[in-house]
């Protein structure tokens, strides 16, 4: 499971299970002891609390490395190992 980013006490890491297809496109988080996932959009895929201010900094994240996130699904659904993000 490659690390993304970590900010704020937030990890942001995406997955690939072989043999399958995931769903759509997005990420996994995790801050202290909630965990998240959210598709690129910002969409909440995953039932549960997950703190508000972090749920806005994973928004603005996922915002501002859109582009970068579709190269990475892309690279992963391929089987290949992804890039590392340019900040």
């Amino acid at each position: 499971m490659p690390t993304l980013d970590v900010l704020d006490g937030i990890r942001f890491y995406i997955l690939r299970e072989r043999g399958t297809s995931h769903h759509k496109p997005h990420i996994h988080v995790e801050y202290g002891d909630y965990a998240a996932a959210y598709d690129f959009n910002g969409n909440k895929l995953t039932d549960g609390p997950f703190p508000r201010v972090q749920d806005r900094t994973v928004k603005a994240w996922l915002q501002k490395y859109r582009n970068q996130l579709d190269v990475i699904w892309e690279q992963l659904q391929r089987g290949q190992f992804p890039n590392k993000l340019e900040r």
